[in-house]
């Protein structure tokens, strides 16, 4: 079975579920209209509304746990027995693998797209007028990231739910640290420099100083990081992950 056959597979098992399509659709919208109003006026002084901080951050903060949605599609009980099929069909590991990827990616994509756009022209946050599209690329990018390290998690440890309960903790930390919650700069400068051992921080500093400087001096070493470690959990996959052992 070819590669975008098995993806469509993925796809239509993906809209099949109810959570995780809620997740990334109304969930963030939901976020972002309950921080924003919580914090309305914190950022009024910088030119930066509440509703246009958050905006950004919980799109960053959905992006982040595509990584779950990437496990689920990989390991979830109502789509493994599909999955096993394939492994007894004359289908490469590889597509197997990538598949589980490539569709999350394409869905994840494609929803938060959406939700930008109605953020955007609906909503009225500022996503930087005529710079948008570059917020859009680097989002894209950063969800290859998620969708890549999530499935390596799974072919390491061959669960769902382990995964997930490693995935859960790590994704949060990264968001306290990259800032997505509150800004973390004003708690001291060793805060500060932790906080760059998060790629959300990269991600979200890039986006604001699009937005807000025009400067795109982040975005080319952001977008080639988040490409470039994509790459190296696909190469993890091609090396853990093993059908018989997922049987």
């Amino acid at each position: 079975m070819n590669l975008l056959k098995v993806i469509k597979i993925d796809i239509v098992n993906i809209l099949k579920n109810p959570i995780l399509v809620l997740y990334n659709t109304i969930y963030p919208l939901i976020l972002i209209g309950l921080f924003g109003f919580i914090a309305n006026g914190n950022y009024g002084g910088e030119g930066v509304t509440s509703y246009d901080y958050y905006g950004i951050t919980m799109i960053i903060f959905t992006v982040l746990y595509i990584a779950l949605t990437a496990s689920n599609t990989f390991m979830e009980k109502k789509v493994k027995k599909g999955n096993v099929r394939l492994i007894y069909s004359p289908t490469s590991k590889t597509i197997i693998f990538l598949s589980k990827i490539f569709s999350t990616f394409i869905f994840a994509s494609v929803l938060f797209t959406i939700i930008l756009i109605i953020e955007k022209y609906i909503l009225g946050i500022n996503l930087g007028g005529e710079n948008f599209i570059y917020i859009i690329v680097l989002l894209i990018s950063f969800n290859l990231l998620m969708c890549s390290f999530g499935s390596s998690m799974c072919c390491i440890f061959k669960s769902e739910e382990v995964t997930n309960k490693f995935l859960s903790p790590i994704n949060m930390l990264l968001a306290l640290l990259g800032g997505l919650f509150f800004p973390v700069d004003s708690l001291g400068k060793t805060v500060e420099k932790l906080s760059y051992i998060s790629p959300v921080k990269w991600i979200s500093e890039c986006i604001f100083k699009i937005i807000y400087d025009k400067d795109f001096s982040m975005f080319v070493p952001t977008i080639a990081i988040c490409i470039g470690s994509s790459l190296i959990f696909i190469i993890l996959c091609q090396i853990t992950f093993k059908p018989e052992e997922y049987i």
